[in-house]
């Protein structure tokens, strides 16, 4: 299985990367929306961990051009993020197309799970 973990801090990355490779998965890392957007359009990744709260072009801004462009259906996008975003909106984004939104912290467990609910829709 081929993920793509997209989130601006190095670390988070890493260790997202580091975990999923552990258990098998195939991964590639973007730092920013713009970059995982460039990386969807030229190959198929069958998850994306998309961080919300990045820098100059968000997981939103990512998610509302792949909506736009009607390809937000053809990518199963699980949002991650650290910020107090209420539910109200993670449900808004749910609606159009996103599969899901882990909360950091988030247990290992609870990845792993969303990554394999997502994967065999």
């Amino acid at each position: 299985m081929k993920i793509l973990v997209v989130d601006d801090n190095e670390d988070i990355r890493d260790l997202l990367r580091s975990m999923l490779e552990s258990v098998g998965y195939t991964v590639t890392t973007a730092k920013g929306g713009m970059e995982c957007l460039d990386l969807i359009l030229k190959e198929k990744f069958d998850v994306v961990l998309l961080d919300i709260t990045m820098p100059e072009f968000s997981g939103f801004d990512v998610v509302q051009k792949l909506n736009d462009s009607g390809k937000l259906s053809e990518n199963n996008m699980l949002l991650f993020t650290a910020a107090s975003i209420p539910d109200s909106e993670i449900e808004k984004w749910i609606k159009i197309g996103v599969k899901g939104c882990l909360r950091k912290p988030f247990d290992p467990g609870a990845m792993f799970e969303a990554i394999q609910n997502v994967s065999v829709v």
